[in-house]
C-alpha cells in the first residue's frame, strides 16, 4: 500500500518517546523467530473512526514487520459508541477479548473516558495505546476556532497525562495532524469524506502515524508485573484475574481455590448481545446479573413497539431457565430468576430505527449468551485458559497430572481491585 503521508514531528516540549507503556507487547512482537514464536494479540477498540480502514494498514505493517510472530488482530469497535456507552459495553468486549495490546480511540467527556479507562486498567493485564482526534476544522486566516475544536486541542494535554496516571502508551496523533495541513496549505476536509470521517488519505495518515507509535525499544521501562510464567506444580499462589495452562505430555485437572472452575460463578458471563434490526450496532449496550448464572443461550422479544420506537415491551426467555419474565424498555428490569438485569438506558434501538429510517420487525429478537470464561482440563500441548475474570487477590491453583513440562501464565490487571478515589480524574 502506498503511503501518502510523512508525518510533521510535533514541538519538543509535546514529545512522547515511541513506545512507551507498551513494551511488552513490542518485546513479543520483535523477538519472535521462526523457531521460538511468540503468541500476540492485539484489540482496536473505539468508535466508527476506528472501525475504517486505517487500523488494516496498522495490522499489514506489523505483519510485514514481525513476520515470524504469530499475530492475531480483533476490530470491535462500535460506531456511534463515544465513552459514556463504551463504558457500559466493555465488560462484553474487552474483558473476554483480553488482548495483549488495545489500540484505543474514542469521543466523549473526559469523566467518562477516564471512567472506562480504569475499568480496562482495573480487569485487564491487557497494554493500551491510546490516541488523541484528529483535526476536522480549518477556517479562513482571521476566522475563529469553535469551541468544540478548542476543546479537542486542550485534550491532547489531558490524555497524554491520562496515560502518564493509568501507565499507557500515546500517541498524538492531532497535532502532527494541525502540522500537516499546515505544511501543505490545506484544509482539514481534504482528508475527510464527512464532516469527522476519513477518506482513504485520511486512512493513510491515520495509519502511519499509529503504527509510529508501535516500535519496540529495550531502553524504556516494561511493566513485567502483568504477565508472568512459572513452571507448572501441583500447587501455586498467585496474585490475578486469569490464569493460562500450557501443559505437558497429558492432561491436567484444574482447581482454583479448591473449585473446578465451571463452579466459580465470577467466570461465566454474559457475551456481546446481538445487533439491532438495521445496522451492525448492538441493539443493547449491556446485560448484567443478580444472581448466579449457568452457560445457556438467551432471547429477548420485542414486540408492541410505539410509533416512533420510543417504547417497546419485552419477553425473556433462556434456554435452561425457559421463561423469565417479561418488561419495558423504558423502566429498569430483573428477570424473574435473577439472571438477567437491564437498565433503560442500555438499549439501543431507538437510535437505530432514527439512524436507518426503518421500523423493526412486529417482533425482533435480542440474543446473547451466559458462558463459562475458563476450563476445568487443561489440555495436553496447547495453552488453555483455565480462568479469566476472578475477583482480585491472591488465589491457589491445583494441578492433577503430570505437571513436568507444563507452563502456568498469570494475569495481573495494574489497577485491579485498586478504590476509586485513589485513581479520581486528573485536572489538565
Amino acid at each position: 500500500m502506498i503511503l501518502f503521508y510523512i508525518p510533521v514531528l510535533p514541538a519538543s516540549e509535546n514529545l512522547w518517546i515511541p513506545g512507551t507503556n507498551i513494551q511488552r507487547t513490542m518485546r513479543l512482537l520483535a523477538t519472535s523467530t521462526p523457531a521460538k514464536p511468540n503468541r500476540v494479540k492485539i484489540l482496536f477498540y473505539g468508535q466508527s473512526i476506528t472501525r475504517q480502514e486505517w487500523w488494516k494498514q496498522v495490522e499489514a505493517g506489523l505483519r510485514h514487520r514481525f513476520p515470524s510472530a504469530i499475530l492475531t488482530v480483533e476490530n470491535l469497535a462500535i460506531g456511534g459508541f463515544a465513552a459514556d456507552r463504551l463504558k457500559r459495553t466493555v465488560i462484553h468486549d474487552v474483558f473476554p477479548s483480553y488482548p495483549d495490546l488495545i489500540v484505543f480511540h474514542d469521543y466523549g467527556g473526559e469523566p467518562d473516558y477516564e471512567e472506562l479507562v480504569r475499568s480496562i486498567r482495573s480487569n485487564v493485564a491487557s497494554e493500551i495505546l491510546v490516541q488523541s482526534d484528529h483535526v476536522v476544522w480549518t477556517g479562513e486566516p482571521g476566522e475563529p476556532q469553535p469551541n468544540g475544536e478548542i476543546w479537542h486541542d486542550k485534550h491532547v494535554g489531558w490524555l497524554r497525562a491520562l496515560a502518564k496516571q493509568y501507565r499507557m502508551g500515546f500517541v498524538d496523533v492531532r497535532t502532527p495532524w494541525h502540522e500537516y495541513l499546515k505544511k501543505h496549505d490545506i484544509p482539514a476536509r481534504d482528508l475527510l469524506r464527512d464532516g469527522v470521517h476519513l477518506n482513504d488519505k485520511g486512512c493513510a495518515l491515520m495509519g502511519l502515524l499509529v503504527e509510529s507509535a508501535l516500535v519496540y525499544n529495550p531502553k524504556l521501562e516494561e511493566d513485567r508485573t502483568l504477565v508472568r510464567t512459572f513452571r507448572a506444580q501441583k500447587n501455586l499462589e498467585f496474585k490475578g484475574n486469569r490464569v493460562d495452562v500450557m501443559a505437558g505430555s497429558s492432561d491436567l485437572a484444574v482447581l482454583i481455590d479448591g473449585k473446578k472452575p465451571s463452579v466459580h460463578s465470577e467466570l461465566i458471563k454474559f457475551n456481546r448481545p446481538s445487533d439491532g434490526f438495521s445496522i451492525d450496532v448492538p441493539a443493547l449496550a449491556r446485560v448484567d446479573s443478580r444472581t448466579q448464572l449457568i452457560t445457556e443461550d438467551w432471547s429477548l422479544s420485542l414486540f408492541n413497539f410505539a410509533p416512533n420506537v420510543t417504547s417497546w415491551k419485552f419477553r425473556l426467555k433462556g434456554s435452561l431457565t425457559g421463561d423469565d419474565g417479561e418488561g419495558f424498555s423504558d423502566k429498569p428490569f430483573v428477570s424473574t430468576s435473577g439472571k438477567v438485569a437491564i437498565e433503560p438506558g442500555d438499549w439501543y434501538v431507538h437510535e437505530a430505527f432514527q439512524i436507518s429510517g426503518k421500523r423493526p420487525p412486529k417482533e425482533f429478537t435480542v440474543r446473547f449468551k451466559s458462558t463459562l470464561r475458563g476450563s476445568d482440563v487443561a489440555s495436553a500441548g496447547r495453552a488453555v485458559n483455565v480462568a479469566n475474570g476472578l475477583p482480585p487477590g491472591v488465589h491457589n491453583l491445583s494441578l492433577m497430572g503430570v505437571t513436568k513440562g507444563a507452563f502456568v501464565v498469570v494475569y495481573n490487571p495494574p489497577f485491579a481491585g485498586t478504590p476509586a478515589h485513589l485513581t479520581s480524574p486528573i485536572g489538565r
